[in-house]
């Protein structure tokens, strides 16, 4: 394939790739290229051809399937505002940073549910049909797992998604329905933050379960949520913003005089708040959102009184971090732990109003989980959240490994063992019994445990695993080798937030609290999604048993990717064109890092390893019929014709 003439993709600094002719062959092994900066020779091994088409909505149908030719071909969909790209069963969703009303029109819905995937351009609807219709047909339980990193329109993507399978499962007029859509703005409200790179940030992982009877009706729902960032109550950065609920009160703070919230334009700030000048987001209304969170609220069975005591636990918070005492890590830490206990109690409220397990026969579970992190500083919020993403990357190479053995078998193909990328050995250096979580355990209960002792521990154990390194030249840093890229871990912190324990004393003084709601939101046997929330105070149970952040995540991970192994998965891989939030640029070097991430070139690295370059039956007669006249003229089927000329 390598010849005069011929389009290849060479690699260029902040541009990624560009393309470029062979204009001659320098030496066996180098040619030289011409492109419109003049002529330069490189390796032959090291260019990819490049694709006659582009545009495709299928990538796997590339003759060529690379690096580079998936970026080209994103690139071309999203100029064109198609957001959405398959990658053989996988579904890649572009952020356009715009609204793009057309896709999502009530003939689209309808579209989607009458026509074959094939028959259609790609869109997150199909991946809603399939998995629904697999559920009916197969009756087997189904997962959708959506990740990308912040901004790339995951939370909007799930959105569109649960919508589309709430019009497949009977229509919206439906009460039951209505509820569990505005699920995820309430949730919202109290869990999304603006950020950097994200006016409506997910500060927290979620599973929700769609709960489907024996017809396919959708009766009710569940959800799971993971790390919250209790951080975010008590700090953040400048040009960011706390959660949106405390803007919503503040917002509505003339209606709800009993706060005693601070009024009119000369109101101070509020510490944990920052100024309000800098937390405005354009097109978005703090006011308008409090009545939607309230009219939520109300439709999950709390009335105006209950109401009033959430309200009044979010501006205590503000209150509180107003307090200037000597002792602000006790004061920010009741802060987060107040703010934490109510977050868990609404999603236990949200699941005793909405779940009906006993009318369920199936369920499709939709994971909308932060993806893989990679930052100048990262601590162990990015770690727990690289252990999740390596856990799923596990379940999403095993998949991609066995649609391909599935389709050689049905193609009739002979094939050897693909090598893949089995990340078992990282998981190992986290999880194990003498892994990173087991020695940060054992740090928490030695009377002088530091970070330090606990990484010169983990290089001592370590000190042969190649996926782990421990720089010599600091005491508190480690390195992983991902899946996705290497990450250096700043270890200063990681007891602190490994333990994240309130002092018993402050707990007990919450607990004995003459606020009925406070109490219950501190009760030492805590709110659940089986039992509902009540504000009326709680008989105290015996002390549980403390658990570390850590091993609680490590449990609640082991526990959803059990529920996940035990469903057929779709995967949703959403992707940020670009830093600046424009609907016209497109980063390549900013792409092609999240694919990787994503695990889309891996996923492309499986399904070619074996035969890299794919044709149909036509193509390939066409390219090499000719030299075959005798077999051409013979009457018999493309496939036929290509095994006899093979």
């Amino acid at each position: 394939m390598i010849r005069i003439g011929v389009k290849v993709l060479k690699d260029l600094p902040h541009v990624a790739h560009d393309s470029v002719r062979i204009v001659d062959f320098a030496d066996k092994k180098t040619v030289a290229l011409m492109s419109g900066k003049g002529q330069s020779n490189a390796s032959i091994d090291t260019l990819p051809v490049q694709n006659d088409v582009t545009n495709v909505d299928d990538m796997i149908t590339l003759n060529y399937l690379h690096e580079a030719a998936i970026l080209f071909n994103i690139k071309a969909r999203f100029l064109a505002h198609q957001p959405y790209t398959y990658t053989g069963d996988i579904c890649i969703a572009v952020n356009p940073y715009q609204w793009l009303g057309d896709l999502y029109s009530d003939e689209q819905h309808l579209k989607y549910q009458r026509l074959a995937r094939d028959e259609l351009p790609p869109h997150v609807y199909a991946t809603s049909v399939t998995a629904y219709q697999s559920m009916l047909h197969d009756h087997r339980n189904q997962s959708v797992l959506v990740s990308g990193e912040s901004g790339a329109g995951k939370t909007e993507t799930t959105k569109i998604l649960m919508n589309h399978l709430a019009t497949i499962a009977g229509g919206l007029n439906d009460a039951t329905i209505a509820n569990i859509i505005m699920v995820n703005p309430l949730l919202e409200s109290f869990g999304n933050a603006k950020t950097l790179r994200n006016d409506n940030s997910s500060r927290f992982g979620k599973f929700t379960q769609l709960q489907f009877d024996a017809k396919g009706t959708l009766v009710g729902a569940q959800c799971m949520t993971y790390l919250l960032e209790k951080t975010r109550v008590i700090t953040h950065e400048p040009a960011e913003r706390n959660y949106h609920i405390f803007y919503q009160v503040l917002a509505a703070r003339s209606k709800l005089p009993e706060l005693h919230l601070s009024q009119g334009d000369a109101a101070p700030e509020y510490a944990y708040l920052g100024p309000l000048h800098t937390a405005v987001i354009e097109g978005h209304s703090d006011l308008a959102h409090f009545e939607k969170t309230q009219a939520a609220l109300g439709r999950i069975g709390l009335d105006t009184a209950h109401q009033m005591a959430l309200f009044r636990v979010l501006a205590g918070i503000l209150h509180l971090g107003q307090m200037q005492v000597g002792a602000e890590h006790c004061r920010d830490a009741l802060a987060k732990a107040l703010y934490a206990n109510l977050f868990d109690w609404l999603v236990a409220l949200i699941n005793t109003s909405l779940s009906h397990a006993s009318r369920m026969q199936h369920h499709i579970g939709v994971l909308d989980i932060f993806g893989f992190e990679h930052f100048q500083h990262n601590s162990f919020e990015q770690f727990c959240i690289n252990y999740a993403n390596e856990k799923l990357q596990q379940k999403f190479t095993f998949d991609v490994f066995k649609t391909v053995q599935v389709e050689y078998d049905d193609e009739g193909i002979q094939w050897t063992h693909i090598a893949y990328a089995d990340n078992a050995d990282v998981l190992q250096v986290v999880e194990s019994k003498l892994g990173l979580l087991s020695l940060l355990d054992e740090e928490l209960v030695r009377p002088k445990g530091n970070e330090e002792s606990f990484v010169a521990k983990a290089a001592l154990l370590m000190k042969d695993d190649p996926v782990i390194e421990f720089p010599r030249t600091s005491r508190t840093h480690f390195v992983i080798h991902h899946y996705a890229s290497p990450v250096l871990y700043d270890v200063t912190g990681f007891l602190e937030k490994h333990k994240d324990a309130l002092l018993p004393d402050l707990a007990q003084l919450m607990r004995s609290s003459m606020a009925p709601f406070v109490s219950q939101l501190f009760a030492e046997t805590p709110a659940t999604a089986t039992s509902r929330p009540s504000l009326k105070r709680r008989p105290s149970t015996r002390s549980l048993a403390l658990q570390t952040v850590g091993h609680q995540f490590k449990t609640n991970l082991s526990e959803l990717m059990g529920t996940i192994q035990a469903t057929k998965v779709q995967y949703i891989r959403c992707i940020k064109p670009n830093a600046e939030k424009s609907s016209a640029t497109f980063d390549h070097s900013m792409v092609i890092s999240q694919l990787r991430c994503a695990g889309v070139i891996e996923a492309i690295r499986i399904a070619r390893s074996a035969y890299p370059v794919r044709q149909t039956h036509v193509e390939f007669l066409g390219t090499y019929g000719m030299c075959y006249p005798d077999i051409l003229a013979q009457t018999m089927s493309s496939k036929e014709l290509c095994l006899k000329v093979g």
